[in-house]
Order: C-alpha cells, then structure tokens, then sequence
C-alpha cells in the first residue's frame, strides 16, 4: 500500500528541484515588455537581461533593435557603433521601420559601418516603404549628394531586398 503523505512529500521535492533547476533558463525567455519597462526607468542592466536572449536568439526584432540603440547611446554598455549596427541591421533585416531609417543614418554619416550613401538611400527607401514618413528628408538628403546612376543602382538594391524578404 502507498503511504500518500510521504508520496506527496516526495513529489513536492522533486517538484521544488525541478523548478530551482530550470529557473535560470526561465528568466532568458523574460518578455520585451519587462524590458521596455525597465528601459523607460533608466533600469538599463535589467533591460539588459530581458532583452539580450530575445534578440541573441532571433525571437524579438523590437529588442534586437532596442539593444542597438543602447550599445550607439552607451546606455548600460559601451558605446560601439560596431555592435549597434550589427543589432540594428538585424531589426532592419527583418523589416522594421525604425531600424532600417536608423541604419540609413549610419551609412549617411559613417557610425559603425562604412560610410555608402547608396546603402543610405536604400536603407531610407525601405524605412519609407514600411511606413516611416521622415524617412523622406533623409533620404531626399543624401541623394543630392549621388550621381544618377548610384541613385539607380540604390533603388535596384531596394528592389531587390523586397523581393528577397517578400512575405509569403
């Protein structure tokens, strides 16, 4: 016959070291808006810790962006245009607007990747394209500093990362 009272004893304890276990691996899938919370207080460590495994593994665009506007601000980290490029490129890949207006500023001026006025156009096209409106005047910007036929060859580029990334 099974004595319950120890059986849920022992259930219990297994239950506890289970959960103390997998704990730490619980708080990498902590959510973006714990992050953004934390952000907005100038909590920046804790932002952080929420926003790193997202955006490490690929889950969450918006903290993959978030995190590179911390590491071009140093906020909480070094400032490195490096890393922040490499962050926000990787929002911009996925379509994100602000990303992409953002990344057309750093080629525009040279922050953390080469300066190219033609990937700062086509950087600025596709933030208009996925609805970022003053994307226009940055974009209208640095085309006056491109001859003709780089201007051509920036919006081939557009054309062509929209096909790529066409949502099926």
């Amino acid at each position: 016959m099974v004595n319950l009272p120890r059986f849920r004893k022992i259930c219990f304890v297994i239950g506890i070291s289970i959960v103390a276990a997998i704990g730490p691996f619980l708080s990498a899938w902590g959510g973006y808006d714990e992050g953004m919370e934390a952000y907005e207080k100038k909590d920046y460590e804790t932002a952080l810790k929420e926003w790193e495994p997202l955006a490490g593994q690929g889950e969450n665009v918006e903290a993959q962006y978030m995190l590179g506007k911390m590491y071009f601000k140093g906020e909480g980290v070094p400032q490195d245009f490096a890393e922040a490029a490499m962050w926000i490129r990787k929002a911009a890949e996925h379509g994100n607007p602000e990303a992409q207006n953002d990344l057309g500023k750093m080629y525009m001026v040279g922050r953390g990747v080469p300066l190219d006025h033609m990937f700062a156009h086509m950087w600025f096209d596709l933030a208009v394209i996925h609805g970022k409106t003053s994307a226009i005047r940055s974009r209208d910007f640095v085309r006056k500093l491109m001859a003709g036929k780089i201007i051509k060859r920036a919006q081939r580029y557009t054309k062509e990362w929209l096909k790529k990334h066409k949502k099926k």
